[in-house]
C-alpha cells in the first residue's frame, strides 16, 4: 500500500509545475519590445565637452530632470535604441533610471561629440550575446550592433543614427543607406535563422529605404519629429505589431527648455513577431 506523500514532495512537484507553466508562457511569447528615442543632446554638463555642438545641451538643473522624463517614456519594453546620447556616462544613467542594461560603444562623429546607445532588459531568458561596431559599416560614424537571444531566437538588432541629407552630406547619406542596404543583404545570406531590426534615426522619411518587406512603413504612418516628418524608423526581417509613436507631452511649437527638457523626436516602439 502506497504510503501518504509527504508535504516536501507536494512542494516540490508543485514548483515543477510552475517551472513548466512559466517555461511554456515564456515560449508562447514568442516576441520582443523595442523601441528607438533620439535623445536630443543627452549631454551630462558636469562631464568635459565634446564636439562642436557640446554648448548645445542642457543646463545642470536641467539635465535631472531630462533624464527622468526621458526613461519614464520606456517603460515595458525589451530593447531601446538611443540617439544623440553624449558619452557612456549619460548611457548609464538612462540605463539606472529604467532598471535596464546598457550597451555602448564609442563612435567616431568628432563635430557632434554624440553617439547611439541600446537598452537591454535585465530579465531572466532574454540574453544579451555581443555589443559591438561593424566593419562593413565603419562610414556610419554612429551605430551599435547588439546581439540577444531569447526563447532560441536571436536577434541582430542595430541602432543607427544617419546623416541629415543637406549640401555636401547629401551623398555621404546616400552612401549610408547603401552600405546599410548590403549588410543587410550579405547578413541574410550568412546567418538566415537570425532576425534583423533596424531601428534609429534615419534622418530620412522617403519611403522603401531599406529592403526589408514594408515593415518600415509600418513606423510611417505618423510624424516622430516636431517638424512632422517620419524619421525615426523601425525595419525587421521579421514582422511588426502593434507599432505606436508616443510624443512627449509638448506643445506644437515648444520653446528651447522644453525640447531639452524631453526632445524634438517622438518615441517609435512595437513589438517583432519572429
Amino acid at each position: 500500500m502506497l504510503g501518504k506523500m509527504s508535504p516536501y514532495s507536494s512542494l516540490l512537484r508543485a514548483a515543477r509545475s510552475l517551472l513548466v507553466i512559466a517555461a511554456l508562457l515564456s515560449a508562447l511569447r514568442a516576441e520582443l519590445r523595442v523601441g528607438t528615442l533620439n535623445c536630443y543632446f543627452l549631454v551630462d554638463p558636469a562631464r568635459p565637452p565634446e564636439g562642436r555642438l557640446a554648448d548645445k545641451g542642457p543646463p545642470a538643473e536641467v539635465y535631472s530632470a531630462k533624464l527622468d522624463n526621458l526613461s519614464g517614456l520606456l517603460r515595458d519594453l525589451d530593447v531601446v535604441a538611443l540617439q544623440e546620447v553624449g558619452s557612456e556616462i549619460e548611457a548609464l544613467e538612462m540605463a539606472r533610471r529604467t532598471g535596464m542594461g546598457s550597451r555602448f560603444v564609442q563612435g567616431r562623429d568628432t563635430y557632434t561629440g554624440q553617439d547611439v546607445a541600446t537598452l537591454v532588459a535585465e530579465r531572466p531568458g532574454l540574453r544579451v550575446r555581443g555589443a559591438a561596431r561593424v566593419r562593413e559599416l565603419e562610414n556610419l560614424s554612429k551605430h551599435l550592433l547588439v546581439t540577444v537571444e531569447e526563447n532560441g531566437t536571436r536577434y541582430a538588432i542595430l541602432n543607427v543614427h544617419l546623416l541629415r541629407p543637406f549640401g555636401r552630406n547629401e551623398e555621404r547619406h546616400l552612401g549610408q543607406i547603401r552600405a546599410l542596404s548590403e549588410w543587410i543583404a550579405a547578413s541574410r545570406v550568412a546567418q538566415p535563422a537570425t532576425v534583423l531590426v533596424i531601428l534609429g534615426d534615419f534622418n530620412n522619411p522617403a519611403r522603401g529605404i531599406l529592403p526589408l518587406a514594408d515593415s518600415g512603413e509600418a513606423t510611417e504612418f505618423a510624424p516622430t519629429h516636431l517638424d512632422n516628418k517620419a524619421l525615426d524608423r523601425i525595419f525587421t526581417s521579421a514582422r511588426l505589431g502593434s507599432v505606436e509613436v508616443v510624443r512627449p507631452p509638448l506643445p506644437r511649437r515648444p520653446n528651447d527648455l522644453l525640447k531639452l527638457l524631453w526632445s524634438d523626436h517622438f518615441l517609435v516602439r512595437a513589438v517583432v513577431l519572429p
